[in-house]
């Protein structure tokens, strides 16, 4: 337990920025599903284009319609950028991450166009109305988000109330609630205050179905006595929430 704990630590200290997009829980701005770490390597206008161009490369490569939500974080520049000559155009490294079960994969994207002298230029220049073609690699994981995509989710119930408790981003959660009508606005504060209720736990405020959950704890002296406790902490919670007069708007609680 101690060593899957610490290996989670790791691996994903990167992975709960891509929930900091989710809160907001909107794609207004056509970015929000990339994490751009060095944004200066890159004009405004090119973050649009490679972002939308992917985006629907990315839906149509793993047939989802396009009014449906984007499955996945894309990092660039998590790892040192490499910029290698592909075809006439550029190619540079990245990491797609689900936001389903928090699975990481290395893939490469790739852009050209007939608009620039110097290829190497083209991040770093102003594109509109300039033709530039933005492709993912051939090492696109298709087959494996396909797999987590489609994956059936088994919840577990209590009171009539399903949920899931799926920790993976922990000491950082997020709760996600379905809901078949519009929660009020002190109906969520209720169910923010169940939450409270632990003062080493900060709790955010319930905005679009979503909260966010931290933990603080020692990772020095982190036990699997805490991590139980914390466990069973979130389980009352959600129990508490199912027997709440207004438990029959809410379809779902998916904790992760």
């Amino acid at each position: 337990m101690m060593k899957d704990f610490i290996k989670q630590i790791l691996v994903i200290s990167f992975s709960f920025i891509f929930l900091c997009f989710k809160a907001q829980h909107t794609e207004q701005n056509v970015n929000s599903w990339i994490v751009f770490v060095n944004p200066s390597d890159f004009s405004n206008s090119f973050k649009t284009e490679l972002s939308k161009q992917l985006k629907e490369s990315l839906f149509s490569l793993i047939n989802l319609d396009k009014n449906s939500e984007n499955p996945v974080t894309l990092a660039i520049g998590l790892e040192k950028t490499e910029y290698k000559l592909l075809n006439g155009g550029l190619s540079i490294n990245a990491t797609i991450i689900t936001k389903e079960d928090g699975s990481s994969y290395p893939v490469t994207i790739n852009w050209k166009s007939d608009s620039f002298s110097d290829v190497k230029r083209i991040q770093k220049s102003d594109i509109s109305g300039k033709q530039v073609i933005f492709n993912w690699g051939d090492d696109f994981p298709k087959k494996e988000l396909i797999e987590i995509i489609t994956r059936e989710k088994i919840y577990e119930v209590t009171n009539g109330l399903h949920y899931i408790i799926n920790p993976m981003y922990y000491p950082d959660l997020s709760i996600i609630l379905k809901t078949e009508k519009e929660l009020s606005l002190p109906e969520a504060k209720i169910i923010e205050n169940i939450f409270k209720v632990r003062k080493d736990v900060y709790v955010s405020e319930l905005s679009d179905n979503f909260i966010m959950l931290d933990f603080q704890i020692d990772s020095l002296n982190f036990t699997d006595n805490i991590y139980n406790k914390n466990m069973l902490y979130l389980k009352e919670c959600i129990d508490k929430i199912s027997k709440l007069d207004f438990a029959g708007k809410i379809k779902s609680i998916e904790i992760k």
